[in-house]
């Protein structure tokens, strides 16, 4: 088999990247062309700056496109520069393709997905697997359709969350995983596109480094009854003072007063307990973080909880960061700081 011509979709931040390297490493697949999301101002306002895939793409000199909608010009100008792709492979991309564009490719469009799905379909599936203290995840690779993170299975692998994972770690861990099985999958799916043959025995697979299970033909994905990983916003992870006090004091708290992803969980998780607030501020950390407002003798100051502990029923505040403050430890400004 000759090689595959792949136009690669991403943006997210310095994980999509990740996937993009390994298809790169492999001698059967050709990068023809990556998509990614147009430079925008940072969070100051300074001048527009390219994303992680973007500066990847440019240093291996492979053309790009950053379409702000996916259009019939947009189109256009990718088919300029790989006309008639074998596959799309997304990878953290965060925008659904529409119906003209997964046309494109002859052999298929296809996701790279941080979850076993059905599970945590969605824009942030590591931030709910470690909300609703899930003991595995793992990336799910499908064939794209009209709606977010429902197509048809191709292949999947299992990854461990071990209790120290954070959000940064987790991502970490599933874009290496995904990387790795990309090659792998699309090799096959190509094989049984054009022969109705894999190529590679379930056993070679499971022997692969990524431990990949394939379901090929594709498999229909069931339904689930985890709720949907939807993005997060900076409000999800707010705590108000006083009902955080109560669970530094050993008290469980209704969940109702909370904000709307944390309410989210609540059909889940009864009620606010230390232990969840420790694992939350591990799933949220770098965005949106579990934050509140505290009153101080200057006023109320928004505070992140970067970490905490637990100590029997109650919740210990570890490090924390005082807004326009650099993070510190808890014991040293708490006195200086509250009322």
């Amino acid at each position: 088999m000759s090689y595959l011509k792949i136009v690669f979709f991403g943006s997210f931040q310095a994980f999509s990247p990740v996937v993009l390297e390994q298809l790169l490493l492999d001698k059967n697949l050709q990068v023809c062309a990556v998509v990614t999301t147009p430079p925008h101002p940072d969070k100051r306002g300074k001048d527009a700056q390219p994303n992680p895939t973007h500066i990847l793409a440019l240093k291996k000199n492979i053309p790009l496109v950053m379409p702000a909608v996916l259009d019939n010009k947009a189109a256009a100008e990718l088919n300029a520069f790989c006309p008639q792709p074998d596959y799309f492979v997304t990878a953290g991309y965060g925008k659904l393709l529409p119906p003209a564009w997964l046309s494109i490719p002859k052999l298929g469009a296809l996701n790279v997905h941080f979850s076993l799905l059905p599970k945590y379909r969605g824009a942030n599936p590591a931030e709910w697997a470690l909300l609703m203290d899930e003991s595995e995840t793992g990336v799910s690779i499908i064939q794209m359709s009209s709606k977010f993170d429902t197509g048809e299975l191709i292949a999947q692998s299992l990854e461990p969350i071990t209790p120290t994972d954070t959000r940064q770690s987790l991502y970490e861990k599933l874009y290496l995983l995904g990387g790795l099985m990309a090659p792998a999958a699309i090799a096959a799916h190509a094989t049984w596109k054009e022969s109705g043959k894999t190529g590679a025995s379930e056993t070679q697979l499971r022997a692969h480094p990524a431990n990949i299970k394939l379901f090929l033909p594709p498999q229909t994905q069931s339904s689930t009854a985890t709720p949907y990983a939807r993005r997060l916003q900076k409000k999800d992870g707010f705590i108000a003072w006083s009902n955080l006090e109560k669970v530094r004091l050993g008290e469980t708290l209704d969940w109702s007063v909370l904000s709307p992803t944390l309410q989210a969980l609540s059909q889940f998780q009864p009620f606010v307990t230390s232990n969840f607030i420790v694992t939350a501020t591990r799933a949220l950390g770098g965005f949106p973080d579990i934050w509140t407002i505290i009153p101080t003798t200057k006023g109320d100051k928004r505070m992140k909880i970067l970490s905490a502990a637990t100590e029997g029923t109650s919740l210990q505040l570890q490090k924390v960061q005082i807004e326009g403050k650099s993070p510190a430890e808890w014991n040293q400004v708490k006195n200086i700081l509250l009322k």
